[in-house]
C-alpha cells in the first residue's frame, strides 16, 4: 500500500511469533506427558494447564482492523473493543514497560500489548495502549482514519 493511502478493512497484526513459539514448546511437552502418564488423576491436573498455554499462545495472534467507523481490537477472532474514530483525541508512540502490566485493565488505562513498543491512544475518558512492532505505521493509519472522519 502506498504511503498516504489507506483502505477500509485494513488489518494489522501485532502478535508475537516469538511468544507463540515459546508457548508451543511447553504445550507440546504437556501434551506428551498427558498421553504417557498412566494415572488418570494426574492427567486431569495437566488439562487446565495445557488449556492455559493453548489459549495464551493463540492470544498472541491478534490484531487491529480499521473500518469506516473506527478501530476494532481483535483477539482469537473475536472483537474485544471498538473505538469510534470521533473518540480518538490523540495518538503517540510509547514504550511499554512490562512492570506496568499489572495496571492493564484497571482504572482508565487499557493495554493490548505483546512486546515493549506501543502506541498510546487517548480518548475522552481513557488511554489505550496498542502494541505494534512498527508504531509509526500504526500512527500513520490512525491519522488517516481520523482525518477521514473530519
Amino acid at each position: 500500500m502506498a504511503p498516504g493511502r489507506w483502505r477500509r478493512g485494513a488489518e494489522q497484526v501485532h502478535g508475537s511469533r516469538v511468544w507463540t513459539f515459546l508457548l508451543l514448546g511447553p504445550l507440546l511437552v504437556l501434551s506428551i506427558c498427558e498421553l504417557r502418564i498412566p494415572d488418570r488423576g494426574v492427567r486431569i491436573v495437566f488439562v487446565p494447564v495445557t488449556l492455559v498455554f493453548l489459549v495464551t499462545g493463540a492470544a498472541t495472534w491478534s490484531g487491529y482492523r480499521f473500518t469506516r467507523s473506527g478501530l476494532e481490537i481483535r483477539a482469537l477472532g473475536f472483537r474485544l473493543r471498538s473505538i469510534p474514530k470521533e473518540q480518538i483525541c490523540h495518538d503517540q508512540p510509547s514504550s511499554w514497560n512490562w512492570t506496568a502490566l499489572w495496571h492493564s485493565g484497571l482504572g482508565e488505562d487499557r493495554a493490548y500489548v505483546w512486546g515493549n513498543s506501543a502506541v498510546r491512544i487517548t480518548t475522552a475518558g481513557e488511554s489505550v495502549f496498542l502494541g505494534h512492532t512498527e508504531p509509526q505505521r500504526l500512527i500513520h493509519d490512525l491519522e488517516v482514519l481520523t482525518k477521514a472522519g473530519r
